[in-house]
């Protein structure tokens, strides 16, 4: 079995599933609709502006919230 991950405009989704449809094969329709509000944009850009001296580093604040969650 060959498994294949593709990215269909949507005007073509409809024709890309009968056609999936027609052959047989098995399919799984992830659909990414994701976007920033442009309040949570204005949230990074100000983030961006911070002294990196203040940064957690990734691995000590992972740390800290599997200490904290118990995880």
């Amino acid at each position: 079995m060959i498994s294949y991950n593709v990215t269909i405009p949507d005007e073509k989704q409809s024709f890309f599933q009968e056609f999936l449809e027609i052959i047989g094969a098995d399919y799984e329709k992830k659909q990414n609709d994701f976007q920033l509000s442009s309040e949570q944009k204005k949230i990074l850009d100000e983030r961006l502006k911070s002294d990196k001296k203040d940064f957690v580093p990734a691995r000590e604040a992972l740390n800290k919230l599997r200490q904290k969650y118990e995880l």
